[in-house]
C-alpha cells in the first residue's frame, strides 16, 4: 500500500472512529449537564450526532457528492436495478446465516433488539434515523471513506463489509468485566451477516462509483426491518 492509500485509509478509520465514539462522547459530556428525561436525552444525542456527521461528510465530499447525484440521475433506471440487485443479495446472505447462526445461539444479536425497542417506543424518530440518515451517513463513511485506500475490489469490499459488521455488534459486546466479555464473545457470529451485507454495499460501490447507489439498497434494506418490527407491533 502506498503513503497516499495508507492516508486515505487512515483518514477513513479516524471518521468512522470519531462517529461511533469520539462525538458521542463529547455530546454526551454536554447533554449530561442539561436536565432532560431519558428519552429526550437520547433524540436530541442522536439527532446532534447525525447532524454534525452528516453536516461535516457533505462539506468533505461535497464536490464528488455532486457529481455522483448527478451521474445517478442520468443513470437512475440501471442505479436503481443495481441497487435492488444489491439489496436481494445481501438480505438473502443475511437471512441463511442468521439462520444458520440462531441454531447455535438462542437469541437475536444485542443491536436488534435495541434497534427493535427503539422503532417500537419511537417509531417517527426510527423511520428518519434509519431509514433516511443513518444509511446515507454509513454509506459515505464505511463505503466512500475507505475506497480510495484500495485498488483491489475484494480487499475493499472485505475490509468496508468487516468494519461495518463490527460496528453492528459493538452493542452486543460487554466489556463491564473480562467474564462478561467472554460470555459476550458468542454475539461476534454475527459479525458474519452484518459484514455480508456490507461486503455487498461496498461491492456495489466499487463497481458503480456512486454512493447513491449502495445508500438505496441500504435503504431499502433498513425499511424493510423498520416496517418488519412496526407491523408485528400493530398486530
Amino acid at each position: 500500500m502506498n503513503q497516499k492509500r495508507l492516508q486515505n485509509l487512515c483518514l477513513g478509520i479516524f471518521f468512522i472512529v470519531s462517529y461511533l465514539f469520539i462525538l458521542p462522547l463529547f455530546i454526551a459530556s454536554i447533554l449530561k449537564l442539561i436536565p432532560m428525561s431519558d428519552t429526550i436525552y437520547m433524540i436530541v444525542g442522536n439527532f446532534l450526532i447525525y447532524f454534525i456527521t452528516l453536516l461535516f461528510l457533505i462539506f468533505y465530499y461535497k464536490d464528488s457528492l455532486k457529481k455522483e447525484w448527478k451521474d445517478f440521475l442520468g443513470n437512475w433506471l440501471e442505479y436503481l436495478k443495481k441497487a435492488v440487485f444489491t439489496f436481494l443479495k445481501g438480505i438473502s446472505f443475511m437471512i441463511i446465516v442468521n439462520l444458520i447462526i440462531l441454531s447455535f445461539l438462542s437469541n437475536l444479536p444485542q443491536n436488534e433488539e435495541i434497534n427493535r425497542n427503539i422503532i417500537t417506543t419511537l417509531p417517527i424518530f426510527s423511520v428518519i434515523s434509519m431509514i433516511f440518515l443513518g444509511p446515507f451517513i454509513e454509506e459515505l463513511l464505511f463505503r466512500k471513506g475507505l475506497k480510495n485506500a484500495f485498488s483491489n475490489k475484494f480487499a475493499y469490499s472485505i475490509f468496508s463489509g468487516f468494519l461495518f459488521g463490527f460496528a453492528h455488534i459493538l452493542a452486543s459486546l460487554d466489556f463491564g468485566s473480562f467474564s462478561a466479555f467472554l460470555n459476550s464473545l458468542p454475539e461476534c457470529l454475527f459479525l458474519i451477516s452484518y459484514g455480508g451485507i456490507g461486503y455487498f454495499l461496498a461491492e456495489a460501490y466499487y463497481e458503480t462509483d456512486n454512493i447513491f447507489v449502495s445508500t438505496i439498497a441500504h435503504m431499502i434494506q433498513n425499511t424493510l426491518g423498520v416496517s418488519l418490527i412496526l407491523l408485528g407491533a400493530l398486530l
